[in-house]
């Protein structure tokens, strides 16, 4: 009977809950609910500026309100502390004022930054508290703020004229003697007051100018910074109003929707498109939100009900947390580029030894968009002059933007004994190389010419490329080493010499090209200036290659002394050539938060074609590396202009493990990293940048641990990665990677890996008995000592993942790499190197593929991006069910690799690698090595 009734109970609770006579949630339930929220609302932080990550702040307090709007007057009563809530979903907290604000270093720091404009500069809908206030606080600087709300740009009588820019710039803002930067608001007013546009004038007198227009005024504004205080002048753009969000706007305040984005949009861009014909003219900064990917893609919600007082007004929260951030960095990039264009264009040498004068752009405060590999260093010999004429010679030459350019170093070299050279200066050479070689560049001018070809030439197994402006040659000198050369005013022994040293055949204009090896060339140079034959050599040799040795040991534990057999000659990619569009991206927020680095290089091809029909590679940088040697040592953006996809290389890394103290640093760029779940939002921007990617077909590869990271996401985010690749990947993440696969019940994954037999970690054999890693002691090697060598757990992963059978232990008599058994094992050839290669099949055909590559060590080699495509393309990603779908399953287990197959095994090579070097530290060596040689850029 009591069970009876408590149902009938139930059921009548239930009917009149419907008709809304009963609350249908029982008190334990509401008891629930309040101590959740009272939980959740002790964990906030105190305010918005104490939040790691204010979007997801934000999110946590609309959750949090949701909920408790849901509640009634007396259920909330037990939810204690929702002021706290309702503080931080404040935008114009008092909490959020510049005094609570911290200073922090910058380059800013003691300038003095005027700032003209309007409403948007002073804060109209924020308490008169806008982004140069918090600009100022946060950068030590000082902030002259000029604006007056509803002032428009242009000066036109009776049009608001009294408080226009061009007003406030003369009876105000002129009261100020010094101004290092002059920062311009690029108005709105203007679109909605109706002034004309104008027209870009030819003159440079600010007096021709009609400032009743736009573009005049911008002149105008430009001219007068320029006479008064000559500082650099930088417009800032509001950011993009997307329709969505003028909808939503307009449907809260009842207002027209065509009026507002015929003002705020179509006006506006026009107004954009002048301000950057202004800026071809006059070469000023311009600060452009409106086309910011960060910008456009932010949260609407936290846009519209946090960051925006309305669709053109931040909130105090908007400007501290949205503006401040990117305004400042570009702010601070700006003004870094002006005093780097003002420094003349001549080089100071420092002396270095009694016969070595030198020069480092980098630390002469250049920096370039590539990396230190890509840096040329420059050899010069030119006789024995001193400092002022070695300075002199090249100012001829006009090498000083090159090197500025590049960030690049130059060294001019005397004779060692003060009259000519000898061998003895070419023993020099060797010994200042060095260790590390990269793009080294040999400059032989007269007498130094006739050097650099009875010597140089003898012994340029590191030199990437010669060039010689006249001197002589003497015969019978042997055809050694193949080098790149750029031959100007040359003796006929010269040209033949380098003919045959390259196996060059002669094309047309003076040019003799190796058929095997376009980079093996030869270019003939007569009746040109010195400054001419430079800037030849850079369009026709320089500009082409640099040089590596990767085979017996890595780069940059190559001593020039030691390795003397020719290094490999590497295209440097030209990706204007190439038809590539390269995006670096340094310090931007991704979805309103943080400071991310990355870099884009996206074939133009690719931005023509369908949506959703583009693949995408992500490829991810070795330990500590610069992410930037991801699109320059990999072959992936060529081979990207060749197939039709995009490549991204991220700066992956959050935190790097140093390689003395062995103590956590920050990484490459000293950024905010793009790992893990990070990775995968930055992936779904760009698949909103870009929507050609097509989402199915996302691939992820990397380099030492970046290959190990690749190979734990490709399992973390199977339904995003269609397939994986890892180049000389150690084991770093298997002990995640093996935990993840317990429970694993995603689709299968394509998982590729590739190594070098000369890799000094020494991760094949698996066995850990390489001879060739590196040896911390006499007889004792790496793999030994060094858990995170041991990749095998990676086999076992992909293994269970793809359902094959798991291998308990590797047997090394199944294959002398791997300890597995392979199918279609082969010797083929991998660029000009013996690779063994096999793969491993399913039911469903093959799934896992490995190759042993000889001679090889840890880095990247270029055809490594052809053969990993070949098999990428075989596969794509149901991205809803997570299946893994094979494009071509007939033909998926043929070998289709452009290369040449052999069933012979090749003559085992000796290593050459006798080096004793100190163990830097487990972790740290996970590529931290090759910092030793790439050296830090400092960017803006």
């Amino acid at each position: 009977m009591k069970r009876k009734l408590s149902a009938l109970l139930i059921v009548l609770t239930l009917l009149f809950s419907n008709a809304g006579l009963v609350n249908p949630v029982f008190a334990d339930d509401i008891v629930e609910v309040t101590q959740d929220l009272n939980s959740k609302i002790s964990q906030l932080p105190e305010t918005m500026l104490a939040s790691e990550n204010v979007a997801k702040t934000f999110q946590q307090l609309l959750d949090i309100q949701e909920k408790y709007n849901k509640l009634s007057d007396e259920e909330k009563e037990s939810v204690t502390n929702y002021s706290k809530v309702e503080k931080l979903l404040n935008p114009n907290d008092d909490s959020l004022n510049t005094e609570f604000v911290s200073q922090k270093t910058s380059s800013l720091k003691g300038k003095t930054i005027g700032y003209l404009g309007s409403s948007i500069t002073v804060g109209f809908r924020s308490e008169n508290v806008a982004f140069p206030d918090y600009i100022g606080k946060i950068t030590g600087s000082i902030t002259v703020k000029q604006a007056i709300t509803g002032g428009p740009l242009a000066k036109k009588e009776g049009v608001r004229d009294e408080v226009s820019y061009i007003t406030q710039l003369e009876d105000n803002l002129s009261k100020n003697e010094n101004l290092d930067a002059l920062v311009v608001q690029l108005s709105t007013n203007d679109t909605t007051l109706g002034i004309e546009m104008g027209e870009v004038s030819s003159s440079q007198n600010k007096d021709d100018y009609d400032y009743s227009t736009v573009i005049g005024a911008m002149e105008y504004i430009i001219a007068y910074a320029k006479e008064k205080w000559n500082c650099p002048v930088i417009f800032y753009i509001n950011p993009y109003l997307s329709d969505e969000v003028i909808e939503k706007f307009a449907k809260e305040n009842n207002a027209n929707i065509d009026e507002i984005k015929e003002a705020y949009q179509n006006t506006y861009e026009k107004m954009i498109n002048a301000l950057y014909k202004v800026q071809n003219k006059w070469n000023i900064g311009v600060i452009d939100m409106w086309n910011n990917d960060a910008f456009k893609n932010i949260d609407i919600d936290l846009r519209s009900n946090y960051y925006m007082a309305d669709i053109i007004h931040p909130t105090k929260a908007g400007y501290l947390f949205w503006y401040t951030p990117y305004i400042q960095a570009q702010l601070e990039k700006e003004l870094e580029n002006k005093s780097t264009d003002e420094k003349e264009h001549t080089v100071t040498l420092t002396q270095a030894s009694h016969n070595r004068y030198d020069y480092n752009a980098l630390e002469d405060g250049y920096t370039t968009d590539y990396s230190s590999i890509m840096s040329p260093q420059y050899y010069v010999y030119a006789g024995n002059v001193n400092k002022e004429e070695a300075e002199t010679l090249l100012d001829q030459m006009k090498i000083a933007d090159n090197l500025h350019e590049w960030a690049a170093t130059i060294h001019v070299i005397t004779p060692l004994n003060n009259d000519q050279y000898t061998q003895k200066d070419a023993d020099s050479f060797i010994d200042l190389l060095g260790t590390g070689s990269s793009n080294v560049k040999v400059i032989g001018i007269d007498d130094g010419a006739t050097f650099v070809n009875n010597y140089i030439s003898q012994e340029c197994y590191a030199v990437a490329d010669i060039m010689t402006y006249g001197g002589t040659m003497d015969e019978g000198h042997d055809y050694n080493v193949p080098v790149p050369a750029y031959l100007s005013q040359p003796c006929q022994e010269a040209v033949n010499y380098y003919v045959k040293a390259n196996q060059a055949e002669k094309g047309k204009d003076n040019v003799y090209l190796n058929k095997e090896n376009e980079l093996q060339r030869v270019v003939v140079g007569y009746n040109e200036s010195l400054a001419e034959a430079f800037e030849n050599a850079w369009e026709e040799v320089f500009s082409k290659n640099y040089r590596q040795h990767n085979e017996k040991t890595e780069f940059y534990m190559a001593s020039a002394k030691q390795y003397t057999d020719p290094y490999l000659l590497i295209n440097i990619p030209n990706f204007k050539e190439l038809k590539i569009n390269y995006n670096p991206h340094y310090n931007e927020s991704l979805n309103g938060e943080g400071q991310y680095t990355w870099f884009e290089y996206i074939p133009q091809s690719t931005l023509k074609m369908e949506n959703g029909s583009v693949p995408l590679v992500v490829s991810l940088h070795g330990n500590g590396n610069d992410a930037r040697l991801q699109g320059e040592t990999t072959g992936w953006p060529e081979l990207a202009a060749k197939e039709n996809f995009m490549v991204v290389a991220p700066e992956w890394q959050d935190v790097v493990l140093d390689s003395s103290t062995h103590e956590p640093g920050p990484n490459f760029f000293n950024c905010d990293g793009l790992e893990g779940d990070k990775l995968i939002e930055w992936i779904e921007m760009l698949e909103q940048k870009y929507p050609q990617i097509d989402a199915s077909r996302i691939y992820v590869t990397g380099l030492s641990a970046g290959g190990s990271a690749s190979t734990l996401y490709g399992a973390k985010y199977s339904k995003v990665f269609a397939g994986v690749g890892a180049v000389s990947a150690p084991g770093v993440d298997k002990d995640e990677l093996t935990e993840l696969v317990k429970t694993y019940n995603g689709g299968e994954v394509p998982y590729l890996y590739l190594c070098g037999d000369h890799d000094f970690f020494g991760m094949i054999p698996v066995d850990l008995s390489s001879k060739n890693a590196f040896e911390v002691a006499p007889g004792v090697y790496l793999p030994s000592v060094d858990s995170n060598v041991d990749m095998f757990p990676f086999i076992q992963a992909y293994q269970k993942i793809n359902h094959l059978t798991v291998s308990e232990k590797y047997d090394m008599s199944l294959n002398e790499y791997y300890g597995i058994r392979l199918d279609n094992e082969q010797w083929i050839k991998l660029g000009v190197k013996d690779t063994l290669e096999g793969t491993l099949s399913n039911e469903n055909g093959v799934i896992m593929k490995f190759a042993a590559i000889k001679d090889q060590a840890h880095w990247n080699y270029k055809p490594e991006a052809q053969y990993m495509w070949n098999f990428f393309k075989k596969y794509q990603r149901d991205t809803q069910t997570g299946e893994l779908i094979r494009v071509d399953k007939n033909n998926n287990d043929k070998n289709d690799d452009k290369t040449n197959t052999s069933t012979k095994k090749p003559e085992n090579v000796k290593t050459g690698d006798e080096n004793n070097i100190l163990l830097f530290g487990c972790l740290a060596l996970i590529t931290g090595g090759v910092i030793v040689y790439i050296k830090k850029k400092e960017m803006n």
